[in-house]
């Protein structure tokens, strides 16, 4: 079974991808801060990342370039959570390093695409 970490400093958006994750065959692991989630990217074998874009201390943005520099592999499989629009300097870097974004709030099938397209 793959397994994903999922970053969020809110407790309800990580219980609804774990939920989405589970249903779609993947076992999911969850970090509340950047903080943690560098600690388990060094110490874990992830498929996959989705990462909340602001969370207070190491954004999203901060995370992806951490994850890049431990696992360039991973930061492929990186993407990133946002509920509101991206400012020009993080739209320009999530187009130029071909970062995949879920918009919030997201529903099982926009999810699913994600996972779909992840394998791809």
């Amino acid at each position: 079974m793959k397994k994903i970490l999922i970053v969020d400093d809110e407790p309800s958006i990580i219980d609804i991808l774990r939920l989405f994750a589970a249903q779609l065959g993947y076992e999911a692991d969850a970090a509340q801060s950047g903080k943690a989630a560098i600690e388990k990217v060094s110490g874990n074998q992830y498929w996959a990342v989705f990462c909340d874009l602001q969370m207070p201390g190491l954004n999203g943005m901060d995370i992806y370039d951490q994850v890049k520099e431990l696992n360039i592999a991973l930061s492929g499989k990186f993407i990133l959570l946002t509920g509101s629009m991206l400012d020009h300097p993080t739209e320009a870097k999530v187009v130029a390093q071909n970062i995949k974004v879920l918009r919030k709030p997201f529903y099982f099938e926009g999810v699913k695409k994600i996972f779909s397209d992840l394998e791809a």
